[in-house]
């Protein structure tokens, strides 16, 4: 008759020591122009001040809100890290509702500068000062992103609008690899543009 109280205390031993599933801290980010941006911070183990580590900011697919789901190794069919992928590989990741989607506010559009590109700058902002975050300078965090679709498209708009240095971006834009690579030369050439290096070798 001790058997099973032995077993059930062995059980209740082995979920004390169990380390905790990380946990999102859901928090609301006032955009450049007053729209409330929903995101879902979740930093590594062991992100501390004296120990900072990188981060990752992962957008979502088109109508969806940002991903929450901290036990899938993997986000979605067409290979976008998951949360825990990117914590076993030592980064904080943040996670956002677009605008117009999930619970933030304002009004969707198609990955505008104007808009969602500077949604993302201020998310960046927001990174920036968080502890546990890396930084290669003051404001600067040490970072890339990740996402599918509307997620990917968002990646090369943050990159031509946005100064922060050491971005890299890891793009998942679900659509043939020759259209793909067209999209990104474009996009590559929007940004020469717009910083003013077109056409220089």
């Amino acid at each position: 008759m001790r058997k099973p109280l032995s077993l059930l205390a062995g059980v209740i031993a082995l979920l004390a020591i169990a380390p905790a599933a990380a946990q999102a801290t859901d928090v609301t980010i006032t955009s450049f122009d007053g729209t409330q941006i929903v995101a879902h911070w979740f930093p590594v183990d062991g992100a501390t001040p004296s120990t900072p580590k990188p981060s990752v900011m992962m957008g979502p697919g088109w109508g969806g809100a940002g991903d929450v789901n901290v036990s899938g190794k993997d986000g979605t069919a067409v290979g976008v890290p998951g949360i825990k992928t990117l914590h076993d590989a030592g980064y904080n990741v943040l996670t956002w509702d677009p605008r117009g989607f999930g619970r933030s506010g304002g009004t969707v559009s198609v990955d505008s500068k104007e808009l969602e590109g500077r949604d993302a700058q201020a998310l960046i902002d927001w990174l920036a000062g968080q502890a546990g975050v890396q930084l290669d300078k003051p404001g600067d965090p040490r970072m890339g992103m990740a996402g599918a679709s509307y997620g990917g498209g968002i990646q090369l708009v943050t990159a031509a609008i946005d100064r922060h240095e050491n971005m890299v971006f890891i793009e998942e834009l679900g659509v043939p690899f020759d259209e793909h690579v067209g999209r990104v030369l474009g996009a590559m050439q929007g940004i020469a543009e717009e910083l003013g290096v077109a056409g220089q070798g």
